[in-house]
């Protein structure tokens, strides 16, 4: 019976691992497992401000490879599930379903947890209310611009001045919607370039 590893996040550093680890053992040496929370695995989240901004008009050009091209190379990729909990000392995950049902067991040889950053939402009064959106996986970027869609915006307000939050801000704007860019930080861009550099951008 091969080894089984799995895998807790299915983008870039929790895909790379798995291609990697199955060029390195053959199926029948090791049984690779991944769980991502999102509706997709391997596609470039730094892309999505671009997506909403329709610089990138097809989701696919975004999506590296398919759970199904995976499932050609020996690699079982579930989306829509996340783990509930870890039993270091049992070698088992919980999994559930995003949508819903039962939980199940999971049992693990090695285990890799490879879920990205945290999204930090400030504790912002209406903060869960509809029209506010996060910007952390292409589901997200789906629902940002499936509302340019269908609604006609006047204004957005864009809270974080890192990257995302630019690329977010340049979003809106080429769609004629007038924005406001918010930031805890000292500057633009700070920490990634620092407090000079953020105060000329």
């Amino acid at each position: 019976m091969p080894e089984c590893l799995i895998v807790i996040g299915g983008d870039t550093a929790g895909m790379f691992s798995a291609s990697d680890a199955r060029r390195r053992s053959p199926a029948d040496d090791l049984e690779i497992v991944v769980f991502e929370r999102s509706s997709f695995a391997s596609y470039s989240a730094c892309a999505e401000p671009y997506f909403v901004g329709d610089y990138v008009t097809n989701l696919d050009d975004l999506i590296a490879r398919t759970p199904e091209e995976f499932a050609a190379r020996d690699t079982e990729v579930h989306i829509r599930y996340e783990v509930a909990s870890i039993d270091t000392e049992a070698r088992t995950v919980i999994i559930r379903a995003v949508d819903g049902g039962a939980e199940q067991a999971e049992r693990y040889d090695q285990l890799l947890i490879a879920t990205g950053a945290e999204l930090n939402r400030p504790p912002i009064t209406g903060s869960d209310l509809p029209g506010v959106y996060d910007m952390h996986t292409l589901d997200d970027a789906i629902a940002v611009r499936r509302m340019i869609e269908q609604h006609e915006l006047k204004r957005a307000v864009v809270f974080g001045g890192g990257y995302i939050g630019i690329e977010m801000a340049e979003a809106f704007h080429r769609h004629g919607i007038a924005v406001t860019l918010a930031t805890s930080a000292p500057s633009l861009l700070n920490p990634q370039l620092g407090t000079e550099v953020g105060d000329l951008v």
